[in-house]
Parts: structure tokens; sequence; C-alpha cells
């Protein structure tokens, strides 16, 4: 029997424009091993990421982060989690929280205090246990009494950082470890407008405003390419690793009378997916009866407000740029559901 047709087109409108580079987000979706129903269990993760005034912590909304600061066993609101994501410096306030003392005998994991004691071979993971734990260590709630959050786009402005960190050394990794992922795949819609400079067409330098503009946008920009090319890597890695590993296994068992198992990597043959939507994925003539051409996206404001035909425009090509991803399609080609 053929596999089942996919379609985004018969997805909800409101998860659609999820989807859309209307928004500037990242999903996570893993497929659990453990469902009790021997049932396919996706998992939907949404990266919400703001940045600490103080330069300090990055925190993303997942319960390990909030106990940081937080009582232990208490939550966070996801609304005010958004507000916070949100809070775009000189347009809108800060959101500001209170650390907690934490209680008598708490104390950092073992694999995080190894972290502390380990700056010289891995400074990577030394600063990112260092900074969250400002706020957890014994007088942290003295010496660190309030939290002031704003915009994440300060510190990771598709919220990829994150979910490379959960990835490498935190939740997702002991999930991977544990055997409890099949199925991985990483969801990241990009809004960033490439509208094409006029600059270089004059022969006066640009203005303050467009100097002052520029200094604040491209380093951004540079930094959110890297950070997806960079997990793209990291992503490509195992799935070269795995793919490594059972060439080798099938070599072995066609010359080697003792038939040696080679032992997997943590995780075993999981699949792996990453998923980047972009405007530069759109041809520049229209693809689509619905879609236009790539300039028109790039042309549109950024804004807390747009036309209805514009934001329907977005919410579409959202959908459509997620149909032709390669990576998307290999998905929906390996995935089949019982």
């Amino acid at each position: 029997m053929p596999p089942a047709k996919h379609t985004l087109l018969s997805v909800p409108k409101s998860v659609r424009a999820l989807l859309s580079p209307f928004f500037c987000c990242l999903m996570i979706i893993f497929h659990s091993r453990l469902d009790p129903a021997c049932q396919p269990c996706f998992r939907f993760w949404r990266s919400e990421r703001p940045a600490d005034c103080g330069g300090v912590l990055y925190p993303i909304f997942v319960n390990e982060a909030v106990q940081l600061f937080c009582p232990l066993g208490s939550s966070l609101r996801f609304p005010r989690a958004v507000a916070a994501s949100s809070a775009f410096p000189f347009l809108l306030s800060p959101i500001s929280l209170l650390n907690y003392a934490k209680p008598a005998g708490y104390e950092i994991s073992e694999k995080d205090q190894n972290a502390l004691e380990d700056y010289w071979n891995n400074k990577r993971t030394y600063y990112t246990v260092y900074n969250n734990y400002l706020y957890a260590e014994p007088d942290g709630h003295t010496n660190h009494p309030y939290i002031h959050l704003m915009d994440g786009g300060l510190a990771d402005n598709i919220g990829l950082r994150a979910i490379y960190d959960l990835y490498v050394r935190a939740g997702i990794r002991s999930k991977i470890n544990k055997g409890n992922i099949k199925r991985f795949m990483a969801i990241v819609v990009n809004s960033k407008a490439n509208n094409p400079a006029k600059i270089d067409k004059k022969e006066s330098p640009p203005g303050l405003m467009t100097v002052g503009f520029k200094t604040a946008t491209l380093s951004l920009d540079n930094y959110s390419f890297e950070t997806v090319e960079m997990f793209k890597e990291l992503v490509g890695h195992r799935i070269q690793a795995q793919k490594a590993l059972k060439d080798c296994q099938q070599r072995i068992n066609q010359n080697c009378s003792n038939k040696y198992t080679i032992e997997s990597l943590a995780g075993g043959d999981m699949k792996l997916y990453v998923v980047d939507l972009t405007f530069d994925n759109i041809p520049l003539e229209s693809p689509a009866p619905a879609i236009k051409g790539r300039n028109y996206y790039n042309q549109l404001p950024t804004t807390f407000y747009l036309p209805n035909d514009q934001a329907d425009n977005l919410i579409t090509v959202g959908g459509w740029l997620l149909e032709e991803n390669p990576d998307f399609k290999r998905f929906l080609g390996e995935y089949q559901p019982r």
C-alpha cells in the first residue's frame, strides 16, 4: 500500500501560521520510542529564549532553566515567557523576575560541577554552566536578586543556540543517550528580509541612521546564518558517523568469520532532519500561482501590523516553504505511521 499523502494544506490555518516566516521561531519535533501505546509519539518544543539585560543569562524556558531562578517545583506561564522573548529594546519594557533562594542542601549536578572544573578543555560548556549558576549558587539570590529579560534576538535571534545546547549537553542529549528518540527534526523559521541595499548606487556615503541600522543588524544576521549552518554540520556529522558504522559493519559481515559487532552510537540509528525555512529559498520568479517571487517578501516591513493580504501571503508561503524543503520531504518519505 503506498504511503498516505502528506500535505500541509490539510493542517489548520492557525498551525500553518505558526510555521510562516511572519514568525521568527524554532520548533523541535522528536519521535519518541517510549510511547506506552506503541504508537508514534511526537513532541513539539518552541524555543522562547529571552536575553538577560545584565548580559549573563540566556535562558530557554524549559523546566531545567526555570528552576535556576524560580522556586523548585514552580513554573513560568507561557504568555509571560513570550512577553519576555518579545521585549524589544526602547519599544517595550523588560520583563523583571525575582531570583528566589534555593532550599538548604541544593547542589548542582555532578555533570555541571565537572564542567566548572574543565575551563581549559571546554570553555563553551564552562561558561554555559558558570553563567547559569550565578543565579543558583548559595548567595545567588543575594548577589543577583533580580533578572531583567529583553528580546531574545539580542542574544540569539532565531533561538537555535538554545536547542544546540540541549542537543549537545542537556535535555535532548539525555534522551538520545537513553535511546528515547527515534526521529529528530528541527524546523528553523527565519523571517529575515534581505532587501537589496541601494547605498552603492549613490556617490555620497550613507547617513547616520543607515549606518546605525547596519551596525545593529549585520553582525546579528551573520551570527544567525552561522548558527544554522553550525547546527546543520553537527547533525550532518551524526548522520555521516551512523552511515560509516553501518558500512563498516557490512564489510565485517562480508569478510570476517567471527562476525564482530561494532558498538553503535548512543541513540542507535536515529533519523535526523534540519528544516531551514527562509525567504532565500523562494525563487526570484513566482514558483506557484499562490506564491509570489522572493523580492515581494523581502520588501515587506518589520511591523506589528500588516494588511490582511500581506499576512495571508506570508502564511501561505510558510506552508509552501515547508512542503518544498528537501529535509521535510525526506522526513515524509521515511516516516511511515502505523
